[in-house]
Order: structure tokens, then sequence, then C-alpha cells
């Protein structure tokens, strides 16, 4: 009979499966060939056969084509049919467990369980078999176990790893050749070599009369921690111990570390004990390149331990350093993050990226109360999000969403109870710095600084004795006022009144109505560049990012951040961005005395806190500062903070050698103050400058005459050298005037823009307005040279009669601009450049009838937006399109009096008008939203969600719990995809719950789920036939399969490839055998092949 074949012409096909070991069964296949049949016109139904005339399991065919001896299930798909249910083909008898298997196909015993995991026996785990250690099924090891005659030694509570890692000594041994020669070897090396293995024996064994001999040197090993002995054949022995040198009874058999000197202590700097622990922080090292003195030897166990600030770290360790305090906006200016690691006894430094745009965060282990390992991790700080949440929360509600926000914390301004000025917002626990050299990060720097600016207004009335009595807000003259907005304005960044990580504190605000801070309370903001023994961002604020980006948060290192100052921000009520024009007229603006009796009434207090970017201090006294400690090395951010002047040398080239990045003082030669002179580029088109001298000029009419009030100008200065410049109706010092004209950034172009009113009009209420103005201007560099004398800029304002309406300067929402799809009403502002009473209507009508009025409370000089005099009122916007008429009136004060006649009101109204979006935000859909398979222990997975509708500005979060913690995605693309990157996802079923707000206030839900399944199974090979000369194979699973004609050992790379998808073919030799392995995507693959095969 013809090799490979029997009595019927089948193949002979063995099929090896299992991992580790060799489990061999017969399958025979009939050799199918292909026949032409003959077809009928015969109506017949279609549905699944169980196997179809070409020998393919579970095909959905017509019952015509169905062989007779297949079962058949008319108009039922083959997912459904009970024949094609795959489930556990198992041969208890030699411990094979297979998965998946049709029962057809089943040529021993069947479950329905696919899994095999109720079928007794079938549970992987590692057995243990003499010297050998293999992960196989507890039924294969009690069968492989018996048939050695041992005990069984199985055991599924440990990993595949962990069973890989089981000590060698137990197949590791002495190898003894003739002559008396020896080596320690395994015992399948030493067979090959024709030795006499004695496992976990060494060489010097007396037994085995070999020559060699003890010794007293010593070796590192591969892969190992421990020092040991060598021999005098220069194998090794036991783990070095000094006292065991010549004592035979140490150099007769293996001894474990366990039962070694010193064990449970790492034997670091041991000139006795070779016993070194990795783990403990000890590892075997050369004593003689370390200069280190043993009592036999070379070697000894290092310590790879560090100290770092007299504080003892154990190698593997990492931690997390401060410049000062931080959290609760406490964070000084130019203060970084520090991540430092013990690596071999040696500290590598690892900041967290500048400008605190990552929070360096620790997590201790501790046993029995002792902290045993350290972990810090450097995390993305996504201060932004703090103040997006203002956006899309109030109330009750912010300060949830806030509470549960990473990194997130209200912080309010509330001067007394009982007063009703007071806001409360959320803002960073880690604020970020703030890069003010570059123009347009200083811009954006200035915006959020400028959202601590507030005026609190302290209304009065008059008294019986025509005394002024305050009604509300009286607290806002204390102390309190100017130390919590102060403390509201630096937990927005880098501004207002602060300190820099060296301790140096500056003003950068302005205070005009209540108390300067304190010494005291400068003190305590000094104290905060001192770090504060044992804090740290403590891991559990960054919990949801751990358990999505991963276990080691350092996944996040690299990940792009939104700009820095990305994000849109909300102006809490009582703000204004810039109010200096107001302060610089405060003086001109006093009211007779005898105003408050004739009108009856008292004038407000208006306590005003202007909250500004943070500036070092003038000069370069303290640039060195930042070159002095090698493990916290200079940086720009850092050096810029220490001085107006000081400038950063190196960064950005390449260098090993960070102590060349130094910072220096660039303004050391510069001993010029800076050179004023008009800019013309900003002047408004209806005014000119003139009369220019090297001291200053006047605005006028393009005529040369007075301006006209009410009208927008726009004039400015340039400085030859960036400098800051302010500005006061009168002459003073340059760090008393009330005016900023570069919102305090060095800037080379500084500009003003402002309204200017009818002094007549203050005049008939009883102030001294005059109708001249001058403003007296000072502009400091960087190194604090002043300019010497005041530059004048002058102008004067065309007094009354006032015969023009008022001009609608603007509106918020804008015109045209979209509301809430689901409100009925919108909160609506109307700016005017004079102070005016507007009326607003659904017909064109005039100001008289009109009947809906705007509220308007603002005096005369005191706008409370830099827009103009502001009126608001909420309006119905119940249709799609909302058409609304609005027309001012200005002189108020003329009520009632004979020249009321004298009153402007618009004649032609403004036309207002506010939409609704075709559609509310909607999500269009949302990924991953199937099912997926994966072969390992996590998968990046990238979030991602598509929006439609609603507004122009989305924003989404999501959340693991229905009712969990909102997490900021990234900003979206241009066509609103929405995404979350890099996402470290476990094999589990998974739920997002996604929210999507849009600036209109409105928002949808939504949530996708999908599962994440862990396929560690290798391909099965499920069908094999040959067909004149070509073997073909078939796969439960694409696959890539290979094979060779020598030993399942083949080199992969070296095999011959039979394709990558379900099926697969061999150009087959007769009677020659071929041994087949393949691999899925995943790069499963079985550790002997997955057949072999005889061709005929």
């Amino acid at each position: 009979m013809e090799e490979g074949k029997n009595k019927s012409g089948e193949i002979k096909v063995t099929e090896i499966i299992g991992n580790g070991f060799l489990e061999q069964f017969s399958l025979w296949i009939f050799l199918i060939g292909f026949v032409i049949l003959g077809s009928s016109l015969v109506s017949s139904a279609e549905g699944c056969c169980s196997l179809d005339s070409s020998g393919v399991d579970c095909t959905y065919i017509d019952s015509a084509e169905c062989p007779s001896s297949s079962s058949f299930q008319d108009f039922v798909s083959c997912d459904d049919a009970a024949f094609c249910q795959g489930g556990c083909c198992y041969d208890d008898s030699i411990g094979s467990y297979d998965v998946s298997v049709l029962e057809a196909n089943c040529a021993t015993q069947w479950s329905p369980d696919s899994t095999c995991d109720s079928v007794p026996g079938s549970e992987p785990g590692c057995c243990i078999l003499g010297d050998s250690v293999n992960w196989v099924t507890e039924g294969a090891c009690a069968i492989n176990s018996d048939s050695l005659g041992v005990e069984t030694d199985w055991d599924s509570s440990i990993s595949y790893a962990e069973c890989q890692e089981i000590p060698s000594s137990q197949d590791r041994g002495a190898c003894v050749l003739e002559g008396g020669f020896c080596s320690i070897s395994t015992q399948e090396t030493c067979s090959s070599i024709g030795g006499d293995f004695s496992s976990g024996y060494l060489c010097t064994a007396l037994s085995l009369d070999t020559v060699c001999l003890m010794n007293d040197q010593t070796e590192c090993v591969s892969d190992l921690d421990q020092v040991y002995f060598i021999d005098s054949c220069g194998n090794q022995a036991n783990i070095y111990d000094s006292s065991k040198v010549g004592v035979q009874s140490y150099w007769e058999t293996m001894i474990s570390p366990e039962q070694s000197c010193n064990f449970g202590d790492s034997n670091a700097n041991s000139a006795e004990c070779g016993n070194c622990d990795y783990f403990k922080s000890s590892s075997c090292s050369s004593a003689i390149e370390d200069s280190f003195n043993v009592d036999y030897g070379t070697n000894y166990c290092k310590d790879l331990s560090c100290e770092f600030d007299g504080e003892p770290f154990n190698n593997g360790d990492s931690w997390c350093r401060y410049d000062g305090a931080i959290g609760s906006s406490d964070d000084v200016v130019g203060s970084r993050h520090w991540r430092y690691s013990c690596n071999q006894g040696v500290i590598d430094i690892d900041p967290c990226n500048d400008y605190r745009q990552e929070v360096c965060v620790q997590k201790n282990t501790k046993e029995n109360g002792e902290i045993v390992f350290r972990e810090g991790s450097c995390l993305a700080n996504p201060w932004q999000n703090c103040f997006d949440l203002n956006n899309n929360f109030a109330g009750a509600e912010l300060v949830e969403e806030c509470k549960s926000a990473i990194s997130c914390r209200m912080q309010g301004v509330s001067i007394n109870p009982g007063d009703s000025f007071g806001f409360n917002r959320c803002v960073p626990q880690y604020p970020s710095g703030f890069d003010l050299k570059t123009e347009e990060s200083a811009e954006e720097a200035v915006n959020i600084c400028n959202q601590g600016t507030a005026r609190c207004v302290i209304p009065r009335k008059r008294k019986w004795d025509t005394s002024c009595k305050i009604k509300d807000n009286a607290h806002c003259e204390d102390a309190a006022f100017t130390e919590q907005m102060n403390d509201f304005c630096m937990s927005l960044g880098d501004c207002g009144g602060a300190v820099n990580y060296n301790g140096d504190f500056k003003k950068n605000y302005a205070i005009n109505g209540a108390p300067d801070l304190s010494a005291s309370w400068i003190q305590s903001l000094i104290s905060l560049a001192t770090p504060i023994e044992g804090q740290y961002a403590i891991l559990e604020d960054y919990s949801v990012y751990l358990e999505l980006f991963g276990i080691n948060g350092e996944i996040l290192r690299g990940r792009e951040l939104n700009s820095p100052f990305a994000a849109a921000f909300i102006i809490p009520a009582y703000y204004s961005d810039n109010p200096d024009w107001y302060n610089v007229l405060d003086r001109p603006l006093t009211f007779d005395n005898w105003y408050d009796w004739v009108f009856g009434s008292c004038s407000s207090i208006n306590v005003d806190y202007s909250c500004n970017v943070w500036q070092p201090p003038v000069g370069g006294e303290n640039c060195d500062a930042c070159n002095h400690d090698p493990l916290k090395p200079c940086s720009k951010y850092r050096c810029e903070t220490l001085g107006a002047s000081c400038e950063i040398l190196n960064e950005g080239e390449e260098t090993d050698h960070p102590e060349e990045i130094i910072c220096i003082n660039g303004g050391a030669q510069d001993s010029n103050p800076p050179i004023i002179t008009p800019l013309y580029e900003v002047v408004s088109s209806t005014e000119t400058y003139s009369s220019v001298t090297s001291n200053g000029y006047s605005v006028t009419s393009l005529s040369g005459g007075c301006l006209e009030a009410y009208v927008p100008i726009t004039f400015g200065i340039t400085s030859d050298e960036p400098a800051i410049c302010h500005y006061d109706s009168e002459q003073s010092l340059f760090e008393n005037m009330s005016g900023d004209l570069s919102q305090n950034i060095y800037r080379w172009n500084h500009s003003l823009s402002i309204n200017l009113p009818d002094p007549s009009h203050g005049q008939s209420l009883g102030a001294s307005w005059t109708g001249d103005l001058d403003f007296f201007i000072l502009c400091q560099d960087s190194n604090g040279h002043e300019t010497p004398n005041f530059y004048k800029i002058s102008m004067c304002v065309n007094q009354g009669p006032d015969t023009s309406a008022p001009i609608i300067t603007g509106t918020s929402p804008e015109s045209d601009s979209f509301v809430s799809f689901d409100m009925d009403s919108t909160d609506a502002q109307v700016y005017t450049n004079e102070l005016s009473q507007c009326k607003w209507s659904l017909i064109d009508e005039p100001y008289s009838s009109m009947a809906n009025d705007f509220s308007c409370i603002d005096s005369l000089g005191f706008q409370s937006s830099p827009f103009g005099y502001v009126c608001s009122d909420i309006l119905p916007t119940e249709n799609e399109t909302n058409q609304f008429y609005i027309r001012c009136a200005d002189q108020q004060w003329l009520i009632g009096t004979s020249n009321e006649s004298d009153i402007n009101a618009n004649e032609v109204s403004y036309s207002y008008v506010l939409k609704k979006p075709d559609k509310k935000i909607e999500i269009d859909w949302m990924t991953p939203d199937i099912n997926f398979e994966i072969a390992s222990e996590s998968v990046s997975v990238d979030l991602n969600v598509k929006t439609s509708g609603g507004g122009d500005g989305h924003r989404c979060y999501y959340s693991i719990t229905e009712d969990g913690m909102n997490i900021p995605m990234f900003l979206p693309d241009e066509n609103n995809v929405h995404s979350q990157p890099a996402l470290n996802l476990f094999p589990q079923q998974w739920t997002f719950y996604i929210t999507c707000v849009d600036e209109l206030g409105d928002s949808v839900e939504d949530q996708t789920s999908f599962e994440i399944i862990y396929d560690d199974n290798f391909p099965r090979i499920i069908r094999v036939w040959d067909d004149f000369g070509e073997i073909f194979l078939i796969t439960d699973e694409p696959s890539e399969c290979r094979y060779s004609i020598d030993s399942c050992s083949f080199n992969w790379e070296n095999a011959t490839s039979m394709g990558d998808e379900l099926i697969h073919v061999i150009d087959s030799v007769p009677g020659r055998e071929y041994f087949v392995k393949c691999e899925d995507e995943f790069g499963n693959t079985p550790s002997g092949c997955s057949l072999s095969v005889v061709a005929l």
C-alpha cells in the first residue's frame, strides 16, 4: 500500500493542537473530486445546507444542490440553523479541546458549549512535568502526568507569562562528560552531546567526580540579579556568600535565592553577600569598575536606589516635585511641575510640559503603612475646560459640573452675604502660565485676565437730613474686596498681584475706591513660592483619565492639546473689559454738593478692580536665579518671569548639556528710555493729528476744530522699543496713573478708542465737566527706564446743544444671530454711544408709540461695557425668524422739564433680527459602534462624534457612566467631528454617554455601545482536501498560512506562503508530508503546527 493512503484512498492528516505540547490524532477525510452535475428546471426552496457538494460546511443554497446525505433547513440562515452551531469537540483521552467545531465535523465527543468553558478539563494552566514546564489544559496535564508516572502538578491561578518564568533550576543541572569534564546545562542539551545529566547538581559535587573545583571567584549572570560563584571550570555555582568559600556542602546542589544569604534584603553594597534583588534596588555589578571592595571575587550588589532632597527612593520609583504650593489655583508664576525617576542609582529629570500645560500627579503604594513604591506621571492639564463650563452651565448645575470636572474648582467673590455684588465661576486647580513674548499669546492672556476686572456699584439714597445713605454693597470699600478680587484674578492664570517662583511680588492690578493689598496679605502670597512638604497632585483626581488613557498616565504625554488659549470665556456680571477711559475722567466728574440737594438723590460710588496680565519686575537683577539648580533646568518661561529683560539662551538647540541653556539679562547694555512718536495708522478717518512735536500732539477734526461728542475716536503712540505706557488726566507718577494704554504688555504700538461725552450734559446735571481734555503719558521699558517728560495728547469736544439722536453701536446677540432652538425667549443687550433709554416693538413705529422698554441702568459717564452704554431686556423668540424694531432717546433727565422737547429720539428704527436654527443640535453618528476583536490586554481606541444643526459652536463631552463626570472632547474639526483619541480600553462591554451642546444653550444626549472581545485563539483548519496535485485548506478565520516539508519547528520567515485569506493552497508532490502553521491578524499561532498532511 502506498504510504499516506488507506484502502479508501483517504488522506491521513495529523493535527497538532495546544500550546507547549503535542497531541496527535488522525483525521480521515475523503478525497473529493469535481463532478459536473446536470441541472433540471425544478422549482426548489433555498435554505441552509450542512455540507454542500464541494465539501463546504453550512452554505445557503438551493435545496436541489444540497446532497441527500446532508442536513437541510428551508429558508433559515446558517447562522440560525441548529446543525451549524459551533460547539466543543473534545477527546478527554488525550486532553484535546477544540472550540467552535460543528457537531458533524467532530469525530470524538461534542458539547454545545462553543467555548469549551463548561467541559471538565478544558481550562488551560501551568503544567509541570518533571523538568519541563508547559501551558496546557488540565486534562492534557493529567494524561501526560499519568503517562510519566508522576503526580499531576497543574496550576490555573498563574498567568502564561508567570508559567514561563518558573525557575529554570528544575531543568538545569550538571552535565558530566567523559574524562570528568563538566558543564551546567539542560537535560536536552546534555543528552545531545552524550553527557550524563544530574538535575539540580553543581559540577563541584563530590559524588560526580569531576575535574571542577570550588573557587572564590564570582560573576554576573545575564538576566539574573544576583552575584554567583564560579567553579574552576567557569561554571555558575550558587549565590556568592563569603562565609561559604571552601564549604563543600554549599557546592553540592543548586540553592535558590530564597535559601541563600540575607534573602529579603537588597544586600546593596555588601562585601559579604551577593543575594541582590532588583526589586529592592540592587543588582550585580563590577566591583572593579565601581571601586568597591568585596571579600572575594570581583562583583557585588550595587545599590540602585537614589537620594533626593535627603529622601531615599527605590530603583524604578518616580516622583513629583514642585516650585511652590500647588492646587487651589495657588501655582506661582513661572512654576513648573517636575517628574523625577530613579534609574539604577541615577536620577533622571523628566519635567512636565512648561507653562503648566501638564500636571505631575503621584501615587504611593503602601504596605503595612510604609511607602514601598512611588509612581509619578505627567498628565495633560485640561485647564481650558474649567472656563468652558461657565459657557454651558450656570447656578447649581455649574457648581456640580465644576466639582466633578478634572482639576477644576469654584472660585467666588462674596464680600458680604447680604450684598448684591458677588459671583461664582469655575476656574482651574492648576492655572496655565502665559507666554507674553509672542503677540498672539499675549493678546489671549489679556483676554483671560480681563475676566477678573470688575466694578462694584454702591448705590446711595438721600436721608431726611440731606446726607447720603448706602443702600447696598457697602463692604466693597473694604480690604476684603481687593483681597477676594485679587484671589479671583490669580485663579485665572498669571494675572494680578502675584509672585513668581523666586518669591518676587509684583502688583499687576489696579484698585480704585478700596484699600490696596496689605503687607501681611502680600507676605502670604510670597509664601506660596515655598513648596509644601508632602503636597502633590493626587492620582485620584485623574482616575477617569487614567482608566481611559492607561494605568501609566504618561500615555498622555505628547498628546496634542487644544491651543492653550482656545477656550471661550464667560464674562461675569459687573465685569468691564477696560474701564480705564472712565477712570481718567473720575477727577473731572466731580459733582457739586448742591446737585444732590436739588435733584433729591445721591450719586453711586464705583469701586473698580482691574485684573492685569502679570509682568515680572523690571530689569534683570534676578535672571541668574534660573541657572543654579541642575535638577530644575532653566526654560524660556522660567527665565522670563524673573525679570522683564531676562532672556533665554540656547533653548531649542540640540544639546546634551542642559546647563548650557541659561538665562541672562538681555537689556544690561540698554540705558536709554523709550522715545514716543504718534501712531498714525490707527487715527479715525474723521480726525487728524495736529501740532505734532516731540512732546505730544492734538487730536482734532479734519478742519482742525473740536471733536464731535459721542462719536468713537481712536488715537495712539509708538515707542521705539517694547514698553508699557500709562496715561492720566493729570501729571502723576508712572505707577499711580489710572490708565494703561498697553494692557500691561510690553508693546511697540499703543492705542485707545473712546467716546467723548458732551460736556454740556454733565454740566446740566451739576457735574463740572469741561470741553477740553489732556492725556499725560509716560512709557517704561523692560529695564525700568521711563520717558523723562510727559507726552501730552490734547483734544476738545464741541458742547451742546445736542441735536443728534443716539447711535446704536451694537447688540448682543448680534443681529441675524441664531438663538436657542428650545427656548422661547432670549436675553438681549443694546449698546449706545450716549446715555439713552431704548424701546422695542414688533412693528416699525415711532419711539413714543413703542410699548416695550429696555432696562437702561448706566449713569452718565459710567458705561458698563466697552461697547457703550447698555440697555437690556428679554425678547420673545418663539418663531423661526423674530423681527424687532428698536429706537432710543437721549437726555432722559429732561423729562418733566421745560426742555423735554430737546430730547432726541431715533427717527429710523434699528432693525434687529434673531433666528432659530433650522434644526436643533443633533448627533449624526458615533464611533466605535460595533463590536471588534483584539489579541492584547488593552487597545487604543479613538472616540468620535459627528454633530450637525444648532448654532455654529459645538462642544461634546463623554462619560463612561450614565451619571458620571463629563469629560470634554477635543474641539471639533471643520466638519464638526469631535474626537477623543487614544482611549486605553480593555476587553469588555463599553458604553459611552455623549452630551453635546452649542453656544445657544441647546444640548443633545446619546450613547454608543460596543464590546471589545479578547481573541487569543489561533486559527483552526476546518476543511482539507486534495485535488489533482493541489492541497486545499480552509481556516475558520482569515489567516496567513505557511508550510515546510522539514518539521513543525520551521522558521516562519523561511516557510512557503499559502495565502492570507480563508482558502489556502499547496502545490503538492504525491507522498510528501507538509507541515502547516497558520497565523491570524493578531499574531495568534499554535506553538506547533496547525496540521501535517501527506499528499496523495
